[in-house]
C-alpha cells in the first residue's frame, strides 16, 4: 500500500508541475503589464495639422495587482486539481484492493489429532499441496472456460457459482487470465465431521497476476496486468469416499502488491 501511495503522489507532482508551468507561462505572455505605445505617437487631423507626443505611458498599478489576483486564483484552482487527482488515484479500484492486513483467523487447537481419528496416516504437508494443486487446476479450467475436467473437483454449488462467471464472460467476449499463481502460505484452519464425511478448511496466502481482457483483441478490460494480487483464501476441502472435493472457497481479503 505504501509502494501504492508513493507512485500516485509521484505522478500528481507531476502533472502539477507540469500544468503550473503552463499556467504561469500563458499568465506572463497574456496578461503582463504593458506600455501604451511602442514609440513616438503621431496623429493628424483631416485639416492637415500635427501633433506629435513621446507617447510613453509607463507601467500601471492596476495591472500589477491583477496580474496578482490571476495568479493566486491559478493557484488554488490547480490546488484543488491536485487534490482532487490525488484522491482519484488513491481511491481507484477500490472494489478490489482492500487494505493491506494479514487477517486474525484462529486455528483450531490439536487440529491433526482431531483429523488422525478419521485418517490415520494423515499427512498435514501432503495435504495442503494437494488443495493448492486442486485450486490451481480449477482456476486454470476457469481461465480456459471449460470446467468438465475439474467438475469431480468441486461441489455442485461450486461449480454453478464458477459456471455462472465464465458463461457472462464469454457472452461479453471477455476471458479471464490469471498467471505466474504462487504460494506463499498455507496452514490448516479447521476441521470437523459433517454428516459421516471430514471436512477441512485451510487457509492459503496467494499471488498472481488477475485481470479480463477482450477475446478478441485481447486488450485489458478490468484489472491490473502489471501489479500481482496477495488474496488470503478459505477453502473447504470434504471427504468423498477416496478423494476429495471442494466445497467452499472465501476470500477474506486483498490487495496488490
Amino acid at each position: 500500500m505504501k509502494k501504492r501511495i508513493k507512485e500516485v503522489l509521484k505522478k500528481a507532482t507531476i502533472l502539477i508541475v507540469i500544468v503550473l508551468a503552463i499556467a504561469l507561462i500563458f499568465t506572463f505572455v497574456n496578461d503582463r503589464p504593458t506600455f501604451a505605445d511602442s514609440g513616438f505617437s503621431t496623429s493628424h487631423s483631416s485639416g492637415g495639422s500635427y501633433s506629435g507626443g513621446s507617447g510613453f505611458s509607463g507601467i500601471d498599478s492596476s495591472d500589477i495587482d491583477d496580474f496578482d489576483f490571476e495568479l493566486w486564483y491559478i493557484i488554488i484552482v490547480l490546488g484543488i486539481v491536485f487534490i482532487a487527482y490525488i484522491i482519484k488515484l488513491i481511491t481507484k479500484g477500490k472494489n478490489e484492493i482492500r487494505a493491506e492486513y494479514q487477517p486474525f483467523v484462529p486455528v483450531q487447537n490439536n487440529i491433526e489429532n482431531y483429523i488422525r481419528k478419521y485418517i490415520p496416516n494423515f499427512d498435514r504437508q501432503q495435504f495442503l499441496n494437494m488443495g493448492y494443486r486442486m485450486y490451481c487446476d480449477v482456476q486454470g479450467a476457469c481461465m480456459n472456460s471449460n470446467l468438465e475436467n475439474v467438475k469431480h473437483l468441486i461441489s455442485d454449488e461450486i461449480y454453478k457459482m464458477y459456471q455462472n462467471e465464465i458463461t457472462a464472460l464469454v457472452t461479453q467476449g471477455k476471458q479471464k487470465i490469471m498467471k505466474e499463481i504462487v504460494l506463499n502460505d498455507s496452514y490448516l484452519r479447521l476441521a470437523k465431521n459433517e454428516n459421516n464425511a471430514l471436512a477441512i478448511t485451510v487457509g492459503y496466502v496467494i499471488e498472481y497476476y488477475d485481470y479480463i481482457v477482450d477475446k478478441n483483441t485481447g486488450n485489458k478490460v478490468k484489472g491490473d496486468a502489471n501489479r500481482k494480487k496477495r488474496v488470503y483464501y478459505e477453502i473447504q476441502f470434504r471427504q468423498c469416499s477416496n478423494y476429495w472435493v471442494i466445497t467452499q472457497v472465501k476470500t477474506l481479503n486483498q490487495y496488490y502488491i
